[in-house]
């Protein structure tokens, strides 16, 4: 069973190091990103799993995909989604989260519940990145997608059209959590175990922003 430190490493050695950006401070403490999952519904034994969690997005928002997409396309990855447990499509604005970074999706374990939660975007599919110009390793995480940078008179910003950005969510972002997932899920991350076989609980945190990759534990 991997001990904490090296459990820390493996899920920094799977972010994608261009994007990888380290523990970050957060306008919200990593005790308030673990007890929101007690806001999804309870796991019982009879339950089909991963659970759909859809809110409504906030005025001006909206989903690039919907919930029913989402299972469909884990569905499609067969056992790649064992010990998944909840899919929350949350329904906040994405800079609410973190102080001058536009939140994308997480992957968060705690306990037993192991939850995808995605964010809604902007309705004119507009990224916000950053007040000065963005970096060119920034902006090749999304040139795939998106080329479209745009000057607002106060920041910068990418342009996404709805179906470059419904391809970015579903295809590679979401495919990016269940990658994470997996590889912790298979390396039983969920806990260790003391000598005397109690369980210690595991929790991370594997959150994807505009700016990059960040690990909160």
């Amino acid at each position: 069973m991997p001990n904490r430190k090296e459990s820390a490493k493996r899920r920094k050695d799977n972010a994608n190091s261009d994007d990888f950006l380290g523990s970050g401070t957060y306008a919200e403490a990593p005790r308030e990103i673990f007890e929101r999952l007690n806001l999804l519904q309870s796991i019982e034994p009879t339950d089909v799993t991963p659970i759909l969690t859809e809110d409504a997005a906030p005025p001006d928002f909206y989903f690039p995909v919907t919930g029913i997409q989402v299972l469909a396309k884990l569905h499609s990855l067969n056992l790649h989604t064992e010990g998944m447990t909840h899919v929350w499509l949350r329904g906040v604005r994405p800079t609410d989260c973190e102080l001058g970074d536009s939140r994308l999706a997480e992957c968060v374990c705690s306990n037993e519940t192991r939850a995808l939660i995605l964010y809604p975007w902007a309705s004119d599919g507009l990224l916000p990145l950053t007040k000065g110009r963005p970096s060119d390793r920034q902006l090749a995480r999304f040139a795939q997608w998106s080329q479209e940078l745009i000057w607002d008179g106060d920041s910068w910003g990418l342009k996404f059209a709805r179906e470059d950005l419904r391809r970015f969510v579903i295809d590679y972002l979401l495919l990016e959590q269940v990658r994470h997932h997996l590889s912790s899920f298979s390396h039983g991350n969920s806990g260790d175990a003391t000598p005397s076989g109690q369980l210690i609980e595991r929790r991370y945190a594997i959150i994807w922003s505009a700016c990059g990759v960040r690990i909160v534990e």
